[in-house]
C-alpha cells in the first residue's frame, strides 16, 4: 500500500509540473487512467472527511470527483483488451463501493450543514443564558435568598455547560455521541423544569417562587430565551441519525479508497498490454 501511495504522489507531482493539458493526455492510456483514478480516490477520501465536518466546499469537490472518476472508468472500459476483463471488473466493483459512500455523504449534506449551524446557535444562546443565571445566582447569594433556590441556580449553570459539551459531542461524533444524545434530552427536560420551578415554585423540586425582583427579571429573561434553545437542541437531536450515517460513510470511504487503489494497481501493470 505504501508503494502505491508513493507512485500516486509521484504521478501527482508530474501532473503538477506539466499542467492540466498534460494530465488529460496522461489519463488517456489504460495505465494513466488507472493512475488518475487512484489520485482521485485519495482526493475523495480527504473530501469525505472534510464533508463529514460540514465543509460545504468538500461536497462540491466530492460531486466533481465522482463525475470525473466515472469518465475515467468509461475510458478504461474503452481500452479494455483480452485478458484484462477480471481486473477491470474488480476496479469497477471497488469504484461502486466508493461511490456508494459518496452518495450517503451527499444525501445527508443538508442535515450535516444544518447541524453545524444549529450547534452554533445552541452554543451562543447557552452562553447568554449562563451569564444571566450567574447574575441571578450572585443576587440570590447577596440577598441571602433561600439555599434551595441558590443551589438550583448553580446546578442550572452547570447544566448549560454540560449541554454545550454534549451538543458538540453529538455533532462531532465519537464513542460518546450516543450517550451524549440521551443525556442531552434529559438535561433539557430538567433545565426547563428547574427554570419553571424558580419562577413559579415546584414542590417536587422543593423550590419556592423567587420574589426578589432583580432575580425574577433575570429568570424571566432566561425563560424568554429558553424556548429557542430547547427547539434548537431538539432539532440537533433530530440530525443525530444523519450525522452518524455521514461519519460512518466518511470512515468507510477511507477504507474503500485504499481498496480501490490496490485494485487499480493490477490495471496499471497491464497498461502496456
Amino acid at each position: 500500500m505504501r508503494d502505491t501511495v508513493r507512485c500516486i504522489v509521484a504521478f501527482a507531482l508530474v501532473v503538477s509540473a506539466t499542467g492540466v493539458p498534460a494530465m488529460n493526455r496522461s489519463c488517456e492510456t489504460k495505465a494513466g487512467a488507472a493512475g488518475c483514478l487512484q489520485l482521485i480516490s485519495l482526493q475523495i477520501a480527504r473530501a469525505a472527511e472534510l464533508a463529514s465536518s460540514g465543509n460545504e466546499d468538500a461536497y462540491v469537490s466530492l460531486d466533481a470527483l465522482q463525475g470525473r472518476g466515472a469518465e475515467l472508468l468509461g475510458l478504461l472500459a474503452e481500452h479494455e483488451k483480452s485478458g484484462a476483463h477480471r481486473e477491470l471488473a474488480t476496479v469497477q466493483s471497488s469504484w461502486k463501493e466508493l461511490t456508494a459512500d459518496i452518495a450517503k455523504i451527499l444525501d445527508n449534506k443538508a442535515s450535516v450543514v444544518g447541524a453545524i449551524e444549529t450547534g452554533h446557535t445552541v452554543d451562543t444562546r447557552m452562553r447568554e443564558i449562563s451569564v444571566r443565571l450567574d447574575q441571578a445566582l450572585g443576587d440570590l447569594k447577596d440577598g441571602s435568598g433561600p439555599a434551595a433556590e441558590a443551589v438550583a441556580a448553580s446546578r442550572m449553570i452547570q447544566l448549560t455547560y454540560r449541554m454545550q459539551r454534549r451538543a458538540q459531542l453529538l455533532i462531532h461524533g465519537g464513542e460518546d455521541s450516543e450517550s451524549a444524545s440521551t443525556g442531552l434530552r434529559r438535561d433539557v427536560a430538567y433545565f426547563g423544569k428547574s427554570l419553571a420551578g424558580l419562577i413559579n415554585g415546584d414542590a417536587d423540586l422543593n423550590l419556592k417562587k423567587v420574589h426578589d425582583q432583580s432575580v425574577r427579571q433575570l429568570l424571566v429573561d432566561v425563560n424568554e430565551s429558553w424556548p429557542e434553545v430547547a427547539t434548537a437542541i431538539s432539532k440537533l437531536l433530530d440530525f443525530a441519525s444523519a450525522l452518524e450515517t455521514t461519519r460512518n460513510a466518511a470512515e468507510q470511504a477511507q477504507l474503500d479508497s485504499e481498496t480501490f487503489m490496490l485494485r487499480a494497481d493490477d490495471l496499471m501493470a497491464l497498461g502496456g498490454k
